[in-house]
């Protein structure tokens, strides 16, 4: 791919994504795993919240799990901060090659990219580091003694 198909790309999955977080965000009172009754979020806020997250800049303008149901905290929020990482990956491989190659005509396949970058390092560090965090032993608590 030269830089226009890999920037063309690249938007594209994240337009898709933007749209499908934006709906889901609106429309979260009609979604499954709502347990509390949480009401859709305004097009205005839902929009900030989705473009905040897609980007990775996690800006919050709601309070919490009154805001969001549990559907929309995993398929939404979880979610973008997963593939909004893999995304920066993709397109810092292709700035890498870019500048490593000097030219902007074969910057690699950004599918290829996004997919591996999910797959073999992402998946993989979130696998080990949830191992750690379930079996990790307890730290006993020493009287008098502040933890950090």
């Amino acid at each position: 791919m030269n830089w226009k198909q890999h920037l063309k790309a690249l938007l594209t999955i994240n337009m898709l994504w933007f749209v499908y977080a934006f709906f889901l965000l609106i429309f979260q009172d009609r979604l499954p795993l709502n347990p509390d009754h949480n009401a859709g979020q305004s097009p205005d806020l839902a929009f900030n919240t989705a473009i905040s997250f897609l980007v990775n800049c996690n800006l919050q303008h709601y309070s919490g799990e009154s805001g969001l149901t549990y559907f929309t905290q995993l398929f939404v929020i979880t979610f973008l901060q997963f593939v909004s990482a893999a995304t920066g990956i993709a397109a810092l491989i292709a700035l890498f090659k870019a500048l490593r190659d000097k030219t902007t005509t074969q910057l690699g396949n950004f599918w290829e990219h996004l997919v591996k970058t999910t797959t073999r390092i992402l998946l993989p560090i979130c696998i080990v580091i949830a191992g750690i965090l379930a079996f990790r032993e307890r730290l006993p608590v020493m009287p008098g003694r502040i933890l950090s």
